[in-house]
Formats: structure tokens, sequence, C-alpha cells
């Protein structure tokens, strides 16, 4: 399993060509929709420049010629920027939907037709990759996790998870040679941070791991 913690990791493993196509017969599991940091960097520029045209009434009479500049300035900055930010937003997820629909949208979970498997999301402060090579997937399973409070509110217990997680099983290529004993590693990831429910893109996997390696697969 590798992590370089940005994007790129793809293009060495030559799975990605110089123009970011995907081979034929892999499959992309889109990423849900999140704002881009172009419109979070906005709106703390927004936040700020109002911020220091409200000092700025505060601190003069709003009477005065400096007060009411600040005032007048307060409201179309804030105006601006918030317009700036909805239209950066329509902006971007309109880029999302054409490419999630089209296949060209390249977060998410992707699965190659040698069964490696690649997650890719992008955080406020980083874009991040991770492989499964198909040869370290010992599992992979769907694991729910439970509130204390939300299950008491149903009868018996027996209420809707809060959370759905893909669940892999890695071990690492050679930890057993250095180690002495094979030590499998466990990675989740938010079935919310995809638009696929989570047992089709576990389906998928399976199905792709077992056409290519049966022998690899525990389950």
């Amino acid at each position: 399993m590798e992590d370089d913690g940005q994007y790129g990791l793809l293009d060495t493993n030559d799975l990605l060509g110089s123009s970011d196509l995907l081979p034929d017969g892999t499959r992309v599991f889109s990423s849900t929709y999140t704002y881009s940091r172009m419109f979070w960097k906005l709106g703390a520029a927004t936040l700020f420049v109002v911020l220091v045209c409200f000092i700025g009434v505060i601190g003069t009479h709003v009477s005065t010629p400096p007060g009411t500049i600040f005032l007048v300035l307060f409201f179309l900055f804030l105006v601006f920027g918030l317009s700036l930010m909805f239209w950066t937003h329509k902006m971007d997820e309109r880029t999302y939907l054409s490419q999630a629909t089209s296949g060209t949208w390249h977060r998410g979970i992707i699965v190659f037709q040698n069964g490696t498997v690649v997650y890719r999301t992008k955080t406020l402060m980083e874009d991040k990759e991770i492989t499964f090579e198909a040869s370290e997937i010992e599992e992979i399973g769907l694991t729910n996790s439970y509130s204390l409070g939300k299950q008491l509110r149903t009868c018996g217990g027996n209420g809707e998870p809060d959370c759905q997680y893909l669940h892999f099983s890695i071990l690492p290529r050679g930890s057993a040679l250095s180690s002495g004993r094979s030590t499998l590693q466990n990675y989740y990831i938010d079935c919310s941070e995809i638009r696929e429910q989570g047992s089709i893109v576990v389906e998928y996997i399976k199905e792709v791991q077992l056409r290519t390696s049966p022998s690899l697969m525990s389950y």
C-alpha cells in the first residue's frame, strides 16, 4: 500500500498516462461533491475584508465621512464576496456533475482491471492518494458504526448505522519477511464520500479480484 499525500502516484505506476486518461476497463466510483479550495479562499478573504470594514465602522462614527465610507464598503464587499462564492460554487458543481456523469472525474475509488484499487480524495489542505495493490488486498467488506444515543432511541437498538465504511484489510508486500510474521493493516473509507452505495463498490472489487487472481481472495 502506498500513500504519497498528493496526486501523481498513478502516473509513476503507469496506470495513468500523461493525459490523465484511465486504461480501458477501469471503473471509477466518483466521490461526492465538495466545495473547492477556491470557494473557501474566497470565503476567508470576504470574511477578513468585511471584518476590517466592520471594525472601521465601530471605530468611527457612522455620521462622519470615514464611518459612512466604511459602512458602504462593508455592504459592497459582503455582497460582492458572497456573489463570487455562489458563482464559484455553481461553476464547480457544474464541472463536477459533467465529469462525474461522463466518467472523467478521477476522485473517489478507482478500480483497475488487474485488481489494483486507488483511493483519491482532496481535503482543504492537501490532495491524498492511496494505492492498494491487488496482491496486498486480503479482504474488503463493509463496517458500520453506531452511536449509543441513536440506538437508545430505536426499539431494541436495531436502528440504522450512523456511518458505513469500506473496510480494506491490507497485507503490505514484504511485511512478513521484515517482521517474521504477517501484519494486516486496516483502512477505512467513509461510504458517504462515494456516490455509489458501499455494497456495490465492495461487490465490484470482489468480482474483479476473483476474475484476475482468485487465489488472492480469502472470501
